[in-house]
């Protein structure tokens, strides 16, 4: 079936090809903009090859344009300055006079003609004042048919001065899900939310961005506001003797075959006398979720928090709930306790030879995701050891245990119910993170 390039919303995309070289050779990635109506423009890429018998090749893509990926040109032909092709698959073709540097041109498809003049690919890159710019929490409210949903979108740059970003969708209890080609280019800011096949495009003014965002085929107004954003609680309708009961914090630790993840829950009053509660777990990220209803009855507390798709129903007696947690179909057995969660440090039993060689942090990739270990010593000159996974979220995941010996470390991380085995040869460490049964290579490079 054939496609027409057709306009929905400029997207912007960063693709990693090799950029065209001077005019007399047009091999690379050509970019221009083809305006398909006064108020929209769309990004076409035109992928130009030469085979080894002289011949030239064209690969037609569209950044802005899903429907437009990897469309091969046909009928190609380039000499004297003068490129030409057909794009059977979308109806349309393209001629152009390549001159210092540019291709100056014509799209022409179905009866249509437009202006389409390229330049050398070059892969945006951002600043850094544009990811000074950017980095923190910014958050808004998007209306869709079914409701309000507030966006949040964290952006941090990491110690190789990369700028990554996370998104929560709190009212849908999503949290910490990773967003990609963070962009500003033209003075417009762009990203995407692969996992939601989403897309964000606006201006930034100060503090504000004031733009659009796409899940999927929806076009909703997205105006983003910097700043810390804080769930707002839910009024939870009890007796004042119980809510003295339950006012503050409560934790307990969750335990389960793959590993075992804290629990935290904490009610407060606001100033204008309601009672309110929030859930989270510490070794996810700070992220809070909101109580969405509590009851008491004989002593028995059942607490849901809607985001979190989870109940907790436990017995009461004085600072202690003992009960059980339920999530997505899993039960598991759950003792919180009244009081301020500390998270544990665990000191490594390293010689202090083996502490020279360890201290500072080693990062490296494990598919998709950035690991970074860090060791450092404490005020009692013991050595502590944490893990972080950026584009999860994962902060301060503490290290439980770690050997050196004859230059091969072994770690483990009770948390996520995980080791780590490797090779230690100067500032690298080369060996296997092993997790839930499945070992996956895993290389790290002390970076400071």
């Amino acid at each position: 079936m054939k496609q027409i390039i057709k306009f929905s919303v400029i997207l912007v995309s960063i693709l990693l090809f090799n950029s065209a070289t001077a005019a007399e050779n047009i091999t690379g990635t050509w970019q221009g903009k083809l305006v398909v109506s006064p108020e929209a423009k769309l990004k076409i890429q035109f992928i130009v090859s030469q085979d080894a018998d002289g011949s030239y090749a064209v690969i037609l893509n569209s950044p802005d344009e899903g429907a437009v990926k990897n469309v091969k040109a046909n009928s190609v032909s380039y000499a004297s300055g003068s490129l030409k092709f057909e794009v059977a698959d979308l109806s349309g073709s393209y001629e152009g006079i390549v001159k210092d540097g540019k291709i100056e041109g014509t799209w022409m498809q179905e009866g249509t003609s437009m202006p389409l003049n390229l330049t050398p690919y070059v892969k945006p890159t951002l600043s850094k004042e544009d990811k000074e710019k950017l980095s923190g929490t910014w958050h808004g409210k998007v209306e869709r048919p079914d409701g309000i949903l507030t966006i949040v979108y964290h952006f941090e740059i990491t110690e190789d001065g990369e700028l990554v970003g996370l998104t929560d969708s709190p009212d849908q209890g999503a949290y910490n899900v990773p967003v990609t080609d963070i962009m500003i280019e033209d003075g417009i800011f762009s990203l995407k939310v692969p996992s939601y096949q989403g897309v964000y495009e606006g201006k930034i003014a100060g503090d504000e961005i004031i733009g659009v965002y796409q899940p999927g085929t929806m076009d909703l107004p997205l105006i983003l506001k910097k700043g810390q954003y804080k769930a707002k609680g839910i009024n939870l309708n009890l007796s004042e003797e119980d809510k003295k009961k339950l006012l503050g914090p409560w934790h307990g630790q969750l335990d389960f075959p793959g590993g075992s993840l804290t629990a935290v829950y904490r009610f407060e009053m606001t100033e204008d006398g309601e009672f309110i509660g929030f859930a989270a777990s510490p070794d996810q990220g700070p992220s809070e979720r909101p109580v969405s209803s509590i009851e008491v009855e004989n002593d028995t507390v059942t607490i849901k928090a809607s985001g979190l798709q989870s109940e907790f129903k436990g017995k009461m007696a004085g600072d202690e709930i003992v009960g059980e947690f339920k999530q997505r179909g899993q039960t598991l057995p759950l003792t919180i306790r009244k009081g301020e969660y500390v998270a544990p440090v665990y000191g490594l039993d390293l010689s202090r030879e083996a502490m020279d060689q360890l201290m500072g942090k080693w990062q490296g990739k494990l598919g998709p995701l950035t690991m970074i270990f860090s060791f450092e010593k404490t005020g009692n000159d013991e050595c502590v050891g944490f893990i972080e996974v950026p584009e999860q979220g994962v902060k301060g995941a503490p290290i439980t245990k770690a050997t050196l010996s004859d230059g091969k470390l072994t770690l483990k991380v009770k948390m996520a119910n995980a080791e780590y085995s490797g090779q230690l040869s100067g500032d690298r460490l080369v060996g296997e993170w092993k997790q839930m049964g499945q070992s996956t290579p895993l290389t790290l490079t002390k970076i400071r």
